[in-house]
């Protein structure tokens, strides 16, 4: 089946919150601590609890297509519901008031099948009673330049129950995030630096192009595009993507390219290309990658072996070490994708359908001290491909990224003497001066810091437009004399 092309954001105004703590891990929750496992429409699927100190390995009774899911868990690690991309389940595997029909009009949920494609939902907690689930559409895109098979639209939904023992429903369904050309697969999210929000990366399918979108405050903005000037296609062959386990990098693992690493900025959500090495052929049909737990070691699956890559070496060619080689014992077992479970091990599915499960041990260990011992775990069910994919929902603070800025702005929110509106505005911005304020200049800076706008204002009231620059986060400085007297977040939405 074919997911992919068929063809060919200074550390700036980042405005955070005072912080007081410097950890880069906040309290333990246990979001991905269930994994629902399965294959097709079959009525027993493999539940994956991780609660306990070690994995308990049991089965469920449920009728949903499981080809492709993603659970979800409340903070103390009680399954609360779980989707296959068409529909969605609670905890008792009945269907979720308005439940079905999360992707209009898509041939793939026809006939109560999955959304057979990898790494497409994402989830992100909002309470224990709330969240929001993430999914993209699937269709046929054509444009003058190309013809592709992807998703031309994000979607979420807003996922509510009365309490974790109710019967929950979608009280909002279908809302966009985002419209363009997608891959439909390898979507990504990570925690901004202040272990609050969200960046979400979709890839696109017509260029090396990857989207950025910040969830913040119950808002999706759309950071635009990071495209890059590489001689391969990033969107080529069935592939996944990886955020470390810090949230510093970012890894593209495709059939036909090879695998990508780049830096990411948590602060800015800015991607910076870093390497590229290719070690396999195109003969394969699938190649994923997984980091290990201490954001150090990155592993490369392709069928017949994993390779470990030290991500901090200058080059990762220098550092690819053969860690497993299929031995060939038992069919269709070979290697195809890993997820880093909460035990901290790294769990390696099949490609095809199979009972086993590999584990790689101790991923922070290098070199073959990680043991990858194949077929450790025999599964109650089968399972088609894939593994959930799921972020780091324990990534918390990380100030080291923003301190600049915090230290720069604490001291100076004294918004009470002036009113700045509309926020959110799609044209203009509305300054009004509750007194009289003499020599106030104000001005306006984009996510990287670049300043478009220096305005002395007019008192008692003056008006900026902003018509003419893309959505997105927009922060104003309002200078006194010469010093700052505020800073305040805008966004510019269409």
């Amino acid at each position: 089946m074919v997911f992919l092309k068929l063809s060919k954001f200074y550390l700036g105004l980042c405005i955070l919150s005072l912080i007081l703590t410097n950890s880069p891990i906040s309290s333990q929750n246990k979001y991905d601590n269930n994994w629902i496992i399965g294959y097709g429409a079959n009525d027993v699927h493999t539940l994956f609890n991780f609660n306990n100190d070690s994995l308990s390995i049991s089965t469920i009774i449920s009728d949903m297509d499981m080809d492709q899911n993603i659970a979800i868990s409340t903070e103390s690690g009680k399954l609360i519901f779980y989707s296959n991309g068409c529909k969605i389940y609670d905890n008792n595997n009945k269907l979720l008031i308005n439940g079905r029909d999360l992707v209009p009009n898509s041939r793939l949920c026809e006939n109560e099948s999955s959304f057979n494609i990898a790494q497409s939902s994402l989830i992100i907690p909002i309470t224990d009673t709330k969240y929001y689930l993430i999914n993209p559409d699937f269709k046929i895109l054509i444009s003058p330049e190309d013809t592709a098979i992807g998703a031309s639209t994000i979607f979420y939904h807003s996922v509510e129950f009365d309490s974790i023992n109710s019967n929950g429903k979608i009280t909002s369904k279908t809302n966009i995030v985002i419209e363009g050309r997608f891959t439909a697969l390898g979507n990504a999210m990570v925690k901004h630096a202040n272990g609050k929000d969200w960046w979400l990366l979709f890839p696109c399918i017509d260029s090396n192009c990857i989207n950025i979108v910040l969830f913040s405050e119950n808002t999706f903005t759309n950071y635009g595009k990071h495209c890059f000037d590489l001689p391969y296609s990033l969107s080529a062959g069935l592939g996944a993507t990886k955020f470390s386990q810090n949230g510093n990098k970012f890894a593209i693992s495709n059939v036909i390219s090879g695998l990508t690493l780049f830096d990411f900025q948590r602060c800015t959500g800015k991607l910076t290309f870093k390497d590229h090495i290719k070690l396999h052929s195109e003969s394969l049909t699938s190649s994923e990658c997984e980091f290990s737990p201490n954001s150090k070691y990155l592993y490369l699956f392709n069928q017949s072996k994993c390779w470990q890559l030290d991500i901090t070496t200058p080059k990762l060619e220098d550092s690819i070490e053969l860690v497993a080689e299929w031995d060939g014992a038992i069919k269709n077992t070979r290697f195809h994708g890993g997820q880093i479970g909460p035990d901290g091990k790294i769990y390696v599915s099949s490609p095809g359908t199979s009972t086993y499960y590999h584990v790689i041990e101790s991923p922070n260990l290098k070199g073959t001290l990680c043991n990858f011992h194949q077929r450790v775990i025999l599964l109650p069910t089968y399972n088609f491909w894939y593994l959930p994919s799921y972020p780091n929902y324990n990534l918390g603070v990380d100030t080291t990224l923003c301190d600049t800025l915090i230290n720069s702005i604490s001291n100076l929110d004294k918004t009470d003497e002036m009113i700045i509106s509309p926020n959110p505005t799609s044209e203009n911005i509305v300054f009004e001066m509750k007194n009289e304020m003499q020599n106030i200049v104000i001005e306006i800076y984009n996510l990287f810091g670049k300043r478009l706008i220096t305005k002395k204002l007019n008192w008692p009231q003056d008006i900026i437009n902003i018509n003419d620059y893309p959505d997105g986060i927009y922060f104003i400085s309002l200078i006194n004399n010469g010093n700052k007297y505020f800073s305040k977040k805008i966004i510019k939405v269409h």
